[in-house]
């Protein structure tokens, strides 16, 4: 002993550097100072603080109040109440931790424990980490239940699915493996699920397995540009994605004759199909992408059809159509007048044959000749 009071080191090699009622009772035991602290098994050690206790083989406390290093090679650096009960746990400090899986740690806040093997709590408050290899980073009232499932925040959150993850916001639940939950009360049922909630007290679910679904109250915008030049919204309360199509937006802007991609589309096959991962009970209309690149020349390839070159077709084969109905109705009306006009001619006809009929009467009657 160097020094203190009520101080003992009963084993060979162990020490007591000062303080007041401290003691070590294994060899190479080693208490710095503080008061009633207790270093009890072989090459603990603690530092300094009050009433801590290294019960562990090397296990080590560095301060604080009321904190145990309970088994080999357990850590409490510091704080009020903690604990490292396991082999190689640690904490680093905060209050009433408990670090209670083999190489587990909790870093620091309230009332957080780290219970899976090589499980971690970074901080907060009232959170676990019980999974192996699961993961905390903070927040509160969070859970990592499963082997290598993570929250990254927020509250009141659960990652209960193998290698899940919720990265913050709150009441989001991630319980399918592989699973993603993200923003507010979204819940990932399904294995390899994403789903992401809105701001609002309505929650979103997904139960398919790789399912994707969002949740955007204010609508949604996926830029394919860095310049945000070109892309896809769709509006809040809309059923459907509006491309962009402004003027400012394109370039080597060609007029097409109408008539021409009217012919293009009658030399289409269309069919109705299903996709091969759909299956047959799912039915589709439509043409194929290679022909219809090959009788347009339009998208990136020939094997997908945008949604804006289909439109653009549709349009121009419907101009087509009114251009040719246009030619129809003139040609109509150009046959209805010469109609009209053989009706009046052959009116006058008739009309002259009556009178020379009735001429040709009046010549053959006797009575009529005398007068």
């Amino acid at each position: 002993m160097s020094g203190g009071d009520t101080n003992q080191a009963d084993e060979a090699y162990s020490t007591v550097a000062g303080g007041e009622a401290n003691s070590t009772s294994a060899p190479y035991s080693t208490v710095g100072g503080g008061h009633i602290n207790v270093a009890s098994a072989e090459k603990s050690t603690i530092s300094g603080g009050v009433r801590n206790e290294a019960t562990g083989g090397y296990a080590t406390v560095g301060g604080g109040e009321e904190n145990t290093a309970e088994d080999f090679g357990a850590t409490t650096a510091g704080g009020y109440q903690n604990r490292a009960s396991s082999q190689g746990s640690s904490v680093a400090g905060g209050t009433k931790n408990v670090a209670n899986g083999s190489d587990a740690a909790v870093g620091g806040g309230h009332l957080n424990g780290a219970s899976g093997y090589r499980s971690t709590v970074g901080g907060g408050t009232n959170s676990s980490a019980s999974g192996r290899e699961s993961t905390v980073a903070g927040g509160s009232r969070n859970e990592a239940d499963a082997d290598r499932s993570a929250v990254g925040g927020g509250y009141s959150n659960f990652a209960r699915g193998e290698a899940s993850t919720v990265p913050g916001g709150s009441v989001n639940a991630a319980n399918g493996d592989y699973a993603f939950a993200a923003g507010r009360k979204a819940n990932a049922e399904g294995n390899g699920t994403f789903v992401w909630g809105d701001s609002s007290d309505n929650g979103v679910t997904a139960t398919q397995d790789d399912e994707f679904k969002v949740q955007a109250g204010g609508g949604a915008v996926i830029f394919s540009s860095s310049d945000h030049s070109s892309g896809v919204n769709l509006r809040s309360g809309s059923g459907s994605w509006s491309a962009w199509s402004t003027r400012a937006s394109k370039a080597n802007v060609e007029a097409v004759d109408p008539e021409t991609v009217l012919d293009g589309v009658e030399s289409l096959d269309i069919s109705t199909w299903n996709y091969r991962a759909q299956g047959a009970e799912t039915r589709h209309m439509g043409p194929m992408a290679e022909e219809f690149a090959e009788a347009f020349g339009l998208g990136a390839d020939d094997e997908r059809i945008s949604n804006v070159d289909a439109d653009g077709v549709a349009f121009a084969a419907i101009q087509g159509l009114a251009e040719r109905l246009d030619e129809r109705e003139a040609r109509v009306e150009e046959l209805e007048s010469e109609n009209e006009e053989l009706r009046d001619r052959l009116s006058a006809l008739e009309a002259r044959v009556e009178s020379m009929a009735t001429t040709d009467g009046a010549a053959s009657d006797p009575a009529l000749a005398d007068d």
